[in-house]
């Protein structure tokens, strides 16, 4: 990923996905004026960066997405989903983030996007594959013609788990965990990556941010480290 700054808002871009000029893409970074968390935040950044207005769904750890449309902005019952998949122009959508794994899954042929919040409870019900199943369902998007980005989340040198984490994710996962002076730690973002290597995506085409929310005080939110419910934003969506 790479750093770039506008009016005062530090974001990242996932350089693999910059070649694609028809996708607009940026993660907040905690260094902006704006709280992405709020409608007004999240409209500020829309203008700053040329956007349509961003649908941030009311993310509930769970394994459920939904199809973007237009009327979904006002029916509440259709938000609480923690991955949203869109295939027409002009649809932002945005997740937040503060530890968990934000996954960015873009078919540039058919012109699907995806973003997915996935937390160990998201992962241990798998819910990277099932947006991967449903773009393939969907959309006819084959899973190896994919482009994926896992962005910054609390990494295996920080997210320390006991046994309802480990049991949640399956203890066959063993080469993603960890023992240190007696305490577990677990690599979210590895187990991600091979799951999605497993379903069939390239490897080529799957950019993994080295960033830890938890190590990188300056520039990532991470709950665990500081208990506030600051958070970042990851966007994306076709131009039209």
């Amino acid at each position: 990923m790479q750093l770039e700054e506008r009016g005062g808002v530090l974001v990242l871009r996932f350089t693999s996905l910059l070649r694609f000029p028809q996708l607009e893409h940026f993660f907040v970074t905690r260094r902006t004026p704006y709280d992405v968390r709020t409608e007004s935040g999240r409209e500020a950044i829309a203008r700053l960066f040329g956007t349509g207005p961003i649908f941030v769904p009311s993310q509930v750890h769970g394994a459920d997405f939904l199809v973007f449309e237009e009327k979904l902005w006002y029916n509440a019952s259709c938000r609480m989903v923690d991955a949203l998949l869109a295939g027409k122009k002009n649809q932002y959508l945005g997740i937040l983030v503060a530890d968990c794994v934000p996954l960015l899954l873009f078919a540039p042929e058919q012109e699907v996007v995806a973003l997915v919040h996935a937390g160990w409870r998201g992962i241990a019900q798998g819910i990277h594959i099932r947006v991967v199943e449903a773009m393939e369902r969907l959309f006819s998007v084959s899973p190896s013609a994919i482009w994926a980005g896992v962005g910054p989340a609390i990494g295996p040198c920080c997210f320390e788990v006991g046994e309802d984490v480990l049991g949640a994710l399956g203890r066959e996962r063993k080469a993603f965990f960890e023992r240190r002076a007696g305490r577990t730690f677990v690599d979210l973002k590895g187990i991600v990556v091979e799951d999605l290597l497993a379903r069939g995506l390239l490897r080529e085409r799957l950019e993994v941010s080295s960033l830890c929310t938890f190590c990188e005080r300056d520039l990532l939110c991470s709950f665990r480290r500081d208990r506030s419910a600051a958070r970042c934003l990851l966007v994306a969506g076709m131009r039209g």
